[in-house]
């Protein structure tokens, strides 16, 4: 789950809005995440990552929040390669999965993949996505000459100065903007 677009997401939001349920079969894995690890699980999506000759069972852990997603998050290297969900929690809940919940998987004799997404990453590049394009345009008019350029990339937006110095004086600006709200 990387997009708006995204299935995983659209339906991850329909759980969370209350308009559907999280499917039947996953939820005694998601209650145990969620008791384990102290974390909001909206959703549990299944399917096959294929690699070369290999399969793997890719079991997706949609959280609700950035933080909970950083709960199983590593943020050292090893042997060279970051592997950001290799981590003792991740392998944790791989076990279990193997252990006790070995009906969710599509390939039941292959390897079990973990990844962990945040809803909340998703759901704000979504709401970003749908501000008016002329709203960056009237903010950089506001904020006046100091301004060089407003640009949005996912869910982020950046302004850009022309020179340090000018960085407090649009800071000022803005939050004087931001009150008429």
């Amino acid at each position: 789950m990387i997009f708006p677009t995204d299935k995983e997401y659209k339906v991850s939001k329909s759980i969370f809005l209350g308009k559907k349920a999280i499917n039947e079969k996953y939820k005694p894995l998601k209650d145990w995440i969620s008791k384990e690890f102290t974390v909001d699980v909206i959703n549990i999506v299944v399917d096959c990552c294929k690699y070369g000759k290999s399969k793997d069972n890719r079991i997706q852990i949609i959280l609700k929040t950035k933080a909970d997603c950083r709960k199983f998050e590593n943020p050292r290297q090893k042997n060279g390669v970051w592997k950001p969900f290799d981590t003792e929690a991740g392998k944790k809940v791989s076990a279990e999965i193997n252990l006790n919940h070995k009906d969710i998987l599509k390939l039941p004799n292959e390897n079990v993949f973990v990844v962990f997404s945040a809803f909340e990453r998703v759901a704000i590049q979504e709401i970003h996505d749908r501000l008016p394009k002329n709203l960056f345009k009237n903010i950089k008019n506001i904020l006046g000459s100091d301004i060089w350029d407003i640009r949005h990339y996912f869910s982020c937006t950046y302004v850009m100065c022309y020179k340090n110095e000018q960085v407090s004086n649009c800071k000022n600006k803005y939050v004087r903007f931001k009150r008429k709200f």
